[in-house]
Formats: structure tokens, C-alpha cells, sequence
């Protein structure tokens, strides 16, 4: 995907629509802009400034994601990636070694074929059930849970649009580049939530306290996270 091309993108919107002023001023999720339109009709949006949006007195262009859908706006969240993804492969069958395939493609900065992936996971959508959100619940602990993000299935288009809007919020708060984790913390997580749906030595609820932490989880012996070394 084009990670720095859209970094870029985001920036320059947040500097133009006075990101900053509205950060000193406490004045959160103040703007709401559309930053792109799916050909289902679905549309995804950017708020902001965001809670964390001043570290150290230092600006951080801290935002939300939101996607409309069948009329809905709801805001989307690595726990609801997560779930989504366990969700195709736990109950609904998409083959797990696809799908992780198409997350660490898409993980790269390079030209994604969005479209071909599309061809390649056909399924019958189905949203997560009440037992499944109630176990992502439960995982949150005394921390919030955006079940609205969970009430429908995301398709692969808008799966992997928002994955993009979303991940390099992680690129921003914690660059690579001063040896943090960037998006490759969310990546290696949802390379888990899809490796719990079909093992029975890790569990989904591991992955979202994984996803919630404040520090970085040790690897997994049985998973393969070589590919986040590619991600820059």
C-alpha cells in the first residue's frame, strides 16, 4: 500500500484544517473529513484532532477512523480489525493462509492490487455473533469496547482501506524510524487474530490484551514474524 503517500496526504489535510490550533485548544474531533470513497458506496472518514493528539507539550497528529456503511457511521479500531478478521476465518471459512498472506502483502510500502485480492477472497459474508462479542468484550477488561465497529462484516474492500487509514496512525505516534513499532505492531496482531481462529494454542482474547497493551508482547514460537522486518 502507499503508506507515505497517504501519511503525507493525511498531514497536509491536518495542517489546513488547523490541527494544531484546535489541539491547544482542546478542542477534540472537531473536524470530520472524508478521505475516501469505496466503489460499494461505503466512505471512509478521518477525525481529529485526537486524544493524544499533545505529548510533551509537541503536537502528534493524533485522529479517529470512521466508516460509513448502509448508513451508519461508526469508528473502527485495531479490536474491531481483529475481531472482523477472526470472524472470516473462525465462522465464516475464508482459507487463514490467504488472508494472512494478503495482510503482509498489504503491509509493505509498494503497489497493492487491492482488486485481485478482492477475486481471491470470495466468501459469504457473516457477521460476528453474539458469542464472539461477547468474548471481545470480556477481553477489553475495564477498557472500552466499540461494539458498534463489530455489528456488521467488513468487506474485503473496505477490510483493507480502513486496515491503510488506520495503521499509519501507528507510523505517526510511533515512527520506525525512532526505533519504535509503527504499524508493525498492528500488522503482527492481526497476523495473530488470524492464526487463533484456526489453532487452539493461542486464544482470540490473548490477541486483543495483546492489542491493548502498553508494552510490546513477546513473539509467538508459532508464528513467522519475519515480514515486519520489510515494513519500513
Amino acid at each position: 500500500m502507499k503508506f507515505i503517500e497517504t501519511k503525507k496526504h493525511l498531514v497536509d489535510l491536518f495542517k489546513s484544517n488547523n490541527f494544531e490550533e484546535d489541539a491547544r485548544n482542546n478542542c477534540l474531533h472537531t473536524n470530520l473529513l472524508e478521505v475516501e470513497a469505496l466503489s460499494n458506496g461505503s466512505k471512509i472518514f478521518v477525525s481529529f484532532p485526537g486524544y493524544k493528539c499533545i505529548r510533551y507539550n509537541e503536537i502528534v497528529y493524533d485522529y479517529r477512523v470512521d466508516i460509513s456503511k448502509n448508513e451508519d457511521r461508526v469508528t473502527l479500531s485495531h479490536a474491531n480489525i481483529i475481531t472482523d478478521l477472526f470472524n472470516k476465518v473462525k465462522n465464516v471459512g475464508m482459507a487463514p493462509v490467504e488472508l494472512a498472506n494478503a495482510l503482509i502483502e498489504s503491509s509493505i510500502e509498494s503497489t497493492f492490487e487491492l482488486d485481485k485480492v478482492v477475486n481471491n477472497l470470495k466468501y459469504n459474508p457473516v457477521k460476528p455473533n453474539k458469542d464472539l462479542i461477547s468474548r471481545v468484550n470480556t477481553a477489553h477488561g475495564n477498557k472500552t469496547y466499540n461494539q458498534p465497529g463489530n455489528a456488521f462484516d467488513l468487506t474485503i474492500e473496505e477490510l483493507f482501506s480502513c486496515i491503510k487509514w488506520i495503521v499509519i496512525q501507528e507510523d505517526i505516534n510511533y515512527p520506525i524510524s525512532s526505533h519504535c513499532q509503527g504499524r508493525r505492531m498492528p500488522f503482527s496482531r492481526y497476523i495473530e487474530a488470524v492464526f487463533t481462529a484456526q489453532s487452539n494454542t493461542h486464544r482470540l482474547e490473548e490477541v486483543i490484551q495483546r492489542a491493548l497493551s502498553h508494552f510490546i508482547p513477546p513473539e509467538w514460537d508459532e508464528i513467522d514474524y519475519s515480514f515486519a522486518l520489510k515494513i519500513h
